[in-house]
């Protein structure tokens, strides 16, 4: 209304990095432009949930992702401007794994807003960080035709700031629909892998990684990636999150003869 009012620009009201983004977007003939980060009313219970389930789509049916590295500077040497990439924090984030794989294009963009390079052209680079196939990257593979464990395994050593993003952020890749219920923790997890379960028969979502062991002080001791701080049951079907995954990099069969056939079931009293 402010804007209205006075006939203003609403994008002079937006941060800097939305600012940018609309100025590079613009040169490169786009009229819209999405952002998550002021596209979403995230005090609205409603239109936050639908985001987060509609997040996906979003990037798939866009012209072009732009995925900007804020932490990563221009170098005129273009292998070792690459290089630097690896260690963006933007390849440790939980929710920038959809933003690299539902997308038919994406360009990356160092600190100063100067073009890295495409996916398609950085393929063989960003399989070495990210462990996604080349084909899948290049569009050649679909992902759904990848194993759920070899999926898994590419966002086992990314982070999010809430436990629940763990399982909210990998909806898409696995084509799931569910309710964000922020407060239930680790718990998300195991609903996306119900969900899961529901949708598919692939029984490599019970092939997670063997507790990898390492020597501390003399002692061999045992650890994984991220989460071996949290108290969980070895005997548990359902893993407590996608670090479990981390050596499912492998093609796995996504089926076997030895398929495991997922029934939902109900539990009736019997009355005395």
């Amino acid at each position: 209304m402010r804007c209205s009012a006075s006939h203003s620009n609403p994008r002079d009201y937006s941060s800097y990095k939305v600012q940018d983004a609309c100025i590079i977007a613009e040169r490169h003939g786009y009229r819209w432009i999405w952002n998550d980060g002021c596209c979403i009313d995230k005090t609205s219970n409603s239109e936050l949930s639908e985001a987060i389930n509609s997040m996906s789509s979003y990037y798939a049916r866009s012209e072009v992702c732009y995925a900007y590295l804020k932490d990563v500077h221009p170098d005129p040497g273009h292998s070792r401007c690459c290089s630097a990439s690896r260690a963006s924090v933007w390849f440790k984030r939980g929710w920038t794994l959809q933003e690299l794989l539902a997308p038919e294009d994406v360009v990356f963009l160092a600190w100063d807003w100067s073009i890295i390079g495409t996916k398609a052209g950085l393929s063989e680079e960003l399989e070495r960080i990210t462990m996604v196939p080349q084909s899948a990257l290049r569009l050649e593979e679909d992902i759904w035709i990848v194993s759920v464990a070899q999926r898994m395994s590419w966002a086992a050593h990314r982070a999010t700031t809430r436990p629940e993003d763990e399982a909210y952020c990998l909806m898409g890749i696995f084509d799931i629909n569910m309710p964000p219920l922020y407060g239930e923790g680790r718990n998300a997890f195991c609903r996306l892998q119900e969900e899961i379960m529901r949708k598919s028969i692939d029984t490599s979502l019970f092939a997670r990684s063997v507790r990898p062991w390492h020597r501390t002080s003399g002692k061999i001791v045992a650890s994984w990636p991220r989460d071996d701080h949290l108290e969980y049951d070895e005997r548990s079907l359902l893993a407590p999150g996608p670090a479990r995954f981390f050596s499912s990099r492998g093609p796995l069969p996504s089926s076997s003869v030895f398929s495991l056939c997922f029934v939902e079931t109900e539990v009736f009293e019997r009355q005395p």
